[in-house]
């Protein structure tokens, strides 16, 4: 049986992300990433258009990516364990693939404006994600879509920093991301009691009952 050819556009996408996470933008060329796929320089243009368009093209794959893990279906009944699976399962994979993560998240602060909107869309999702585990009252109130917008943000940066140095054990990093989310909603509560979040489920979310 023949071998099957490898998708080239796949093999262009792969070779950006690994040359956009070794350098900036403007220090990548569209040689660079046709000479690390080892493909003809015209597919490039062939499938993006541009250097831009092979940026933001895998820029998107990444984040597609991580929304797959993060979107997995739950396989535990209860909400609190399934939220706690949910945010060490999506920990570890940012462990994993750490490159591919700080690459977007530089990304999303930079200059390319629909590369920041992949991010805030990925981070407004995660958030929506948790809420939704909550069965929080609609609509939303400002309060908690900016504490959750906050909490998400603050998961991010905070993956950013361990990674740098690890200094303690990945899962006291993921018990530290869940008890400030115990914290942002408990604040949340106090704020507006109309939440509709159960303070019962933030105790097990936390372990204590």
């Amino acid at each position: 049986m023949p071998a099957i050819a490898p998708d080239r556009r796949e093999l262009l996408l792969d070779a950006a992300q690994a040359l956009f996470a070794e350098r900036p933008f403007d220090a990548v060329s569209i040689a660079d990433i046709t000479q690390r796929a080892g493909v003809a320089f015209g597919l490039v243009a062939h499938y993006f258009g541009s250097k831009r368009g092979v940026y933001v093209a895998s820029m998107q794959a990444m984040a597609d990516q991580l929304r797959a893990v993060r979107d997995r279906p739950p396989e535990q009944d209860d909400m609190a364990i399934a939220l706690q699976v949910g945010i060490r399962r999506h920990i570890a994979y940012l462990e994993e693939h750490a490159v591919g993560f700080r690459v977007l998240m530089r990304g999303g602060i930079g200059a390319d404006e629909e590369v920041r909107q992949i991010v805030m869309r990925l981070r407004w999702e995660g958030a929506e994600r948790v809420m939704m585990a909550l069965n929080v009252n609609h609509p939303i109130g400002p309060e908690l879509y900016t504490a959750m917008y906050g909490w998400v943000g603050f998961l991010n940066e905070s993956m950013l920093a361990w990674l740098e140095q690890k200094a303690f054990p990945r899962e006291q990093f993921a018990t530290m991301i869940i008890t400030m989310l115990v914290a942002t909603l408990r604040t949340v509560m106090v704020m507006n009691p109309h939440t509709g979040i159960d303070p019962r489920l933030l105790d097990r979310l936390e372990g204590k009952s």
